[in-house]
């Protein structure tokens, strides 16, 4: 299974994608109809030393050319390494700035990649800083979540 070291040389790992979380993710575009203040969050990620998060509404995984619905994936698929799923959301990553969009599970497992590109030198604590998954954050729809944050 992949996995993301918390930092700090706690020896604690996290996975970011469970077998629970699959099998309750809509696949991509099956949301398209529903309003963005009523799509239900299905999982939140953060940068624990800055203000990145990804929010996710839907995945799929790809198998060559096709995309699945995370719901039919294995166990076995999800400790594959190679495995490449894609998830619609919104990301921000100075905490400011909201973008919809999609992102994938492996670039969730490049933090130092994905925040050194964008960042470009400043904020180098974040440079290093993993990825987690929001373990206490409840599930609810976009609408309460930017009503909460005071995200417009």
């Amino acid at each position: 299974m992949k996995y993301v070291d918390l930092g700090f040389n706690t020896g604690r790992q996290m996975p970011l994608l469970t077998m629970a979380i699959c099998k309750q993710m809509p696949p991509l575009y099956a949301t398209d109809k529903i309003p963005l203040a009523k799509k239900v969050i299905q999982v939140k990620y953060f940068a624990p030393a800055g203000a990145a998060t990804w929010i996710v509404f839907e995945g799929s995984w790809l198998d060559g050319e096709q995309y699945n619905p995370l719901s039919q994936i294995t166990k076995d698929l999800l400790f594959d390494a190679n495995l490449d799923v894609m998830f619609f959301g919104y990301v921000t990553l100075d905490g400011q700035f909201w973008e919809m969009g999609n992102f994938s599970l492996q670039e969730l497992y490049a933090p130092a990649r994905v925040l050194r590109s964008t960042f470009r030198g400043f904020n180098d604590h974040l440079r290093h800083s993993p990825i987690e998954r929001d373990l206490h954050f409840s599930y609810r729809t976009w609408g309460e979540y930017a009503e909460k944050r005071g995200i417009e």
